[in-house]
């Protein structure tokens, strides 16, 4: 079995504290256990808390890095619009016309049984359950109660069977020691599409292998999987009636990676408040040489837009404020660490648009699943609803998209990741040539690794929801440490040596990340 670091033990006093304003945060960082007065602030911390720097500032992974005297900041963090089901524009007729045909190919498409009944893996299941909650808003807007209501009531359905105590297959287990819920996991066979595990027998493969669930049972990547599971509760709460049982079983789901406080679940288990972003890796050993890691910086934010929507849907109000902050730094850090196209906290060194990994030691551009450079950009604009407007600006959209479109191949087509590109190019303000190349895509690509979780009906609708007045907006130019298109290497994996360090002269100039001993 795999082996699992020990649970922390609890602090007697926070270093962060926060309480929520209209349009902003008063966030507080206290650093009462460390004997010196003087402490590294961030750009950011610097221009949320007006703090003076007290001498000389230094490049860091993260960007300017100035000594502060003072052991308490205190800062104010905006927080930007808060994360809503509805775009908020009006659709032209024609195009509500498009949707609703589109509409009815999606919501004909059947659910995967195993998914239905609560069997399988929490990842693909989550975004297959938020791709049908999609539907059930798109069907909303467009008039079409009747697939509204059949889709919601499906979508509650499949909920209650993967929260249900007693499922038989792929049950949820509490986890005294670390205060969380995690998948017990299922051994999927192909033909009889059932898990050969049996969970009353305590086999659960997810406890055994950190590579399993892609680590659930390990606390990796929670936030993704359980936010695509808090999108689609929210979604049901909202055009079916949930019962009491089902909003507390929802709640649970949300407060294993978004409770405010410790109490049964630990506080904001993925954030790291300092920087502002979570860290997906979670308590598998022996650690990476690299440190934590996070890949998908939009599956984080939708993770607390999700549990937002959820708790205002719920009236749980403390979880509701806690996620409009998570959501909002998880915005900025995304736009900071991973948009390099448009970031200056990103080490000027590193000549990508994307980043498509950060370590705690390391930015690099290729992913776990391979160094594709489609691979690098679509994984951080997934999945797209309409706080991903609020998420991805407009310069970085524009930024990007000459890069995407130049290593848009057939691997890019036939995997689905062209979804991605297209929505990128309403963004960037081509929403007539974006709306043709959604209606021309072939429908295979929605069932695809880079297009599972997308449909068609949302594709056209981002699409349609997208702001007119950008098209007449001038093109920004991208930050000068970001090379024009053009060839780009693939991923060096010798470039790191050590236990997580490197120094830059020893990776070849090409290599798709940047190192700092």
């Amino acid at each position: 079995a795999a082996a699992r670091a020990s649970a922390p033990s609890a602090s007697s006093a926070s270093d962060v504290a926060w309480e929520l304003h209209d349009d902003h945060a008063l966030v507080d960082f206290s650093f009462p256990h460390d004997g010196a007065d003087v402490f590294y602030a961030l750009d950011q911390h610097v221009g949320w808390g007006a703090l003076t720097p007290a001498g000389p500032c230094v490049d860091s992974l993260h960007g300017t890095a100035c000594p502060v005297i003072g052991k308490v900041w205190r800062m104010r963090v905006p927080l930007g619009p808060a994360p809503s089901l509805k775009a908020g524009r009006p659709m032209s007729n024609k195009d509500r016309r498009a949707i609703r045909d589109a509409l009815k190919a999606d919501a004909s498409r059947k659910l995967p049984a195993y998914y239905a009944r609560g069997a399988g893996d929490t990842y693909f299941s989550g975004k297959e359950l938020a791709r049908r909650a999609r539907l059930v808003v798109i069907a909303d807007e467009v008039d079409d109660a009747d697939t509204a209501s059949l889709l919601a009531a499906e979508v509650l359905a499949a909920l209650r069977n993967w929260l249900n105590p007693k499922n038989a297959e792929t049950p949820f287990l509490y986890d005294e020691q670390w205060g969380g819920l995690v998948s017990c996991g299922c051994d999927f066979d192909e033909s009889s599409q059932r898990c050969t595990n049996n969970p009353q027998k305590d086999e659960c493969p997810n406890l055994d292998a950190c590579g399993a669930d892609f680590g659930n049972g390990f606390y990796n990547d929670h936030h993704f999987h359980y936010g695509y599971f808090a999108y689609a509760a929210a979604v049901a709460c909202e055009f079916a009636v949930c019962s009491k049982e089902d909003k507390e079983r929802f709640l649970l789901l949300a407060r294993d990676y978004a409770n405010p406080q410790s109490d049964d679940f630990v506080a904001a288990r993925h954030k790291d408040w300092f920087l502002g972003h979570s860290w997906a890796s979670g308590t598998c050993e022996p650690a990476n040489p690299n440190g934590r890691n996070q890949e998908s910086s939009s599956e984080a934010v939708h993770a607390y837009e999700a549990s937002y929507l959820l708790a205002s849907r719920l009236g749980d109000r403390h979880l509701q404020q806690a996620s409009r902050l998570y959501a909002a730094t998880e915005v900025d850090a995304a736009q900071r660490y991973w948009h390099a196209a448009t970031s200056s906290q990103v080490p000027r060194a590193y000549e990508r648009p994307v980043v498509g990994m950060r370590w705690s030691t390391l930015a690099q551009f290729g992913t776990w699943f391979g160094g594709d450079p489609v691979f690098a950009y679509g994984i951080q604009l997934i999945p797209l609803t309409p706080y991903a407007e609020v998420r991805d600006s407009t310069a970085f959209s524009r930024a990007l998209l000459p890069f995407y479109e130049r290593d848009c191949d057939k691997v890019c087509e036939d995997e689905g990741w062209s979804i991605s590109m297209i929505g990128l190019k309403a963004a960037a303000g081509d929403r007539a040539g974006a709306w043709d190349a959604a209606l021309a895509l072939d429908g295979k690509a929605f069932d695809q690794a880079g297009g599972d979780g997308h449909s068609r009906s949302n594709l056209l609708y981002w699409i349609a929801t997208r702001d007119p007045g950008l098209e007449k907006m001038a093109t920004p130019v991208p930050t000068s440490h970001v090379v024009s298109p053009a060839p780009v290497a693939s991923p060096v994996p010798d470039c790191v040596d050590g236990p997580g360090r490197a120094a830059a002269k020893a990776c070849p100039a090409t290599a798709p990340h940047v190192c700092y001993a």
